[in-house]
């Protein structure tokens, strides 16, 4: 069976900023959930939950038993599975465990569950945006505040040099959000590192990572 984009959720159980981050309730919500349900209303084609954790395979078979789901009773082994593991090694397991299953992936997008603000219609936008660059991977960014032009290092040497005489003739910088990856499988293989930008607002790619992004992300949640 052929798999036209397939929605990759990663959700390790190790996190160590936020202890199991990726089951926190946040206003009455897994967090997973914020991602799960858009993706399930999305043109995304299969969902694959990634995770270790036994716990939180069964928290997820509770709001996902439907068509789409393709996880069957995959748990990520250990040693792919913790802050040192890579992308790569999860994604590869992924395609390895769906292909033994019979399916065909052609295109897939990684949906971490720490970005929370995701919608159905974002989903399907950057899937659109995929198709019409001839399949090109896509990684989204935001649009970033605290610019490197003012930032220094710790011997007092500038990061970027700035020739600029004042803020608003800056050039734009953005920032990898973590919201979305987008790859085809073929040039995934073949490490192409080519890729097209989507851009969010600094709200939308709003990425939970300690304390300070969960007060944040829970009042602007309400």
């Amino acid at each position: 069976m052929i798999i036209n984009y397939l929605g990759i959720i990663p959700a390790r159980s190790g996190s160590k900023g936020i202890i199991n981050k990726n089951i926190l309730k946040i206003n009455g919500k897994e967090c997973f959930r914020y991602t799960l349900e858009p993706v399930i209303k999305s043109n995304v084609d299969k969902i694959f939950f990634s995770t270790d954790s036994t716990e939180y395979l069964t928290l997820y078979r509770k709001y996902c038993s439907h068509e789409k789901d393709v996880t069957f009773n995959y748990l990520r082994d250990g040693s792919i599975s913790s802050d040192k593991s890579t992308c790569n090694e999860y994604v590869n397991s992924c395609i390895e465990f769906l292909t033994q299953k019979g399916y065909t992936i052609k295109n897939f997008i990684i949906l971490q569950p720490s970005s929370l603000f995701r919608t159905s219609e974002q989903i399907n936008n950057v899937i659109d945006l995929h198709k019409q660059n001839n399949y090109t991977n896509i990684k989204s960014v935001s649009p970033i505040i605290q610019t490197p032009y003012y930032m220094i290092y710790e011997d007092n040497t500038q990061v970027i040099k700035n020739h600029f005489k004042n803020r608003q003739s800056h050039k734009t910088i953005y920032i990898y959000n973590g919201a979305y990856y987008v790859y085809n499988l073929h040039k995934y293989n073949s490490n192409e590192e080519v890729f097209i930008k989507y851009i969010m607002e600094k709200e939308e790619g709003y990425d939970l990572d300690d304390q300070t992004d969960l007060k944040i992300i829970s009042l602007l949640l309400k």
